[in-house]
Order: structure tokens, then C-alpha cells, then sequence
């Protein structure tokens, strides 16, 4: 198995894919961790947004591009701060 994810990264372009997908994935976790801890439901935030249950749903399955703005407002709502830090990968 590690060696058809290793061949898979080697293309540019698939690395490119595969993280924008880990960091949809990163994010929308780390949201639904801090709703679960928090007991809020998706109704909640959705009402809080102005959206339906069914749009959170889409955000949090990776159905629709979540913007900066909308991770912000998200967050904001939680009261909870985002902290980003990158980290160079050498190949």
C-alpha cells in the first residue's frame, strides 16, 4: 500500500490534489471535534449562519469549497482562534 501512495505522489499533480484534499480534511475535523466537544449541533450553526442544516453538512462532508471567510465565521461562532503554521517538505 505504501508504495502505490509513494508512486502516486511522485506526479506533481497528484500531489497538488491530495493536498487540497488533506487540508479540507484537516480543517472540517477539526471543526467537527470542537462541535462534538461543545454539543453543537449542526442547526445550531447553521441558523448562525444563515444556512440550512444541509449546507453545513456539504461543508463539513467536503461537498463545497469552504472559503477563508467562512472557516473565519465558523470558528468565530465556536469562539475558537485558527493557528496556521507551514512547514517546507523537501524532495
Amino acid at each position: 500500500m505504501e508504495n502505490i501512495i509513494s508512486d502516486f505522489l511522485k506526479d506533481a499533480e497528484n500531489r497538488r490534489l491530495f493536498e487540497q484534499e488533506r487540508v479540507v480534511l484537516d480543517v472540517t475535523e477539526m471543526i467537527c471535534k470542537i462541535m462534538a466537544k461543545r454539543a453543537m449541533t449542526k442547526e445550531a450553526l447553521a441558523l448562525h449562519l444563515g444556512t440550512s442544516k444541509s449546507e453545513i453538512t456539504r461543508m463539513l462532508n467536503g461537498d463545497r469549497n469552504l472559503t477563508f471567510k467562512k472557516v473565519s465565521d465558523i470558528l468565530h461562532y465556536l469562539d475558537c482562534e485558527l493557528v496556521v503554521s507551514f512547514k517546507e517538505q523537501y524532495r
